[in-house]
C-alpha cells in the first residue's frame, strides 16, 4: 500500500456505536469477533489468538470475504471498562433469552448491548429487569475477568469487498433505530426516579 492510498484510508469516518458480529476463518473454524471502529473500508478486531497471515477470511452470514491485516498489536486488557463491557453485556443477554425472541423490549436490549460503553444505561435496566449489581460484585467479577483472561490480540484490518460494504450499510440503516432506545431509556429513567 503506498503512502498516500494509506493516508486515505486512515482519513474515513469510522463508526463505534455498535459492533458488528461476523466471524474470522482460523484453523478450518469459524470463530465469532466483533468488528469496532469499522467503515466501509474496513474495520479493528481483537481476538485471543495470534494471526500471522497477511490476508484473513471473515464470514457475515452467508457472504464471505477477505480483508488485509495492516496493523496488529498484543497484549492484556487492563482497562476495568472492557471486563464492565462483557458482563453487562452477558447479563442482558441472558435476560433477552428469558424474555424470548418475539417480545419487542428483547429486541430493544440487544440493541443496546451493540451499544459500546453506556455502562450506567446498562446498570440502569438490569435494576428494572430485576437484576441488582451492587458495586462490589460488579468489581469482584471484573477482577475474576482480569484473572482468567489470555492474552489478547488487536488488529486493523483493510477489506475492499462488496460484502462488507452491503454489512456496514445494512448496519448503519438499522442503527438509527437507536433514538428509540435512547427514549426508552429515558422513559425508563423517569419512572425509576418517579418512585
Amino acid at each position: 500500500m503506498n503512502k498516500n492510498n494509506s493516508l486515505d484510508f486512515r482519513r474515513k469516518k469510522r463508526h463505534n456505536h455498535v459492533f458488528i458480529r461476523l466471524r474470522i476463518k482460523r484453523e478450518n473454524k469459524w470463530v465469532w469477533i466483533k468488528a469496532r471502529n469499522w467503515n466501509e473500508v474496513g474495520f479493528n478486531f481483537t481476538i485471543d489468538q495470534n494471526i500471522n497471515e497477511s490476508t484473513v477470511q471473515f464470514r457475515k452470514g452467508k457472504d464471505r470475504f477477505t480483508g488485509e491485516i495492516v496493523w496488529s498489536q498484543s497484549g492484556l486488557y487492563d482497562s476495568n471498562d472492557v471486563y464492565m463491557e462483557v458482563i453487562l453485556n452477558t447479563l442482558l443477554y441472558k435476560k433477552t433469552e428469558q424474555l424470548g425472541a418475539d417480545n419487542h423490549s428483547a429486541g430493544n436490549i440487544i440493541k443496546l448491548i451493540r451499544c459500546r460503553g453506556r455502562q450506567d444505561d446498562k446498570l440502569k435496566l438490569l435494576l428494572h429487569l430485576g437484576i441488582n449489581m451492587p458495586k462490589t460484585k460488579l468489581n469482584a467479577l471484573i477482577e475474576k475477568g482480569k484473572n482468567d483472561c489470555a492474552v489478547l490480540y488487536n488488529y486493523g484490518l483493510k477489506v475492499e469487498s462488496t460484502q462488507w460494504s452491503e454489512v456496514v450499510k445494512q448496519t448503519l440503516e438499522s442503527s438509527s433505530e437507536f433514538d428509540n432506545i435512547d427514549k426508552m431509556l429515558e422513559d425508563l429513567s423517569g419512572m425509576l426516579s418517579s418512585k
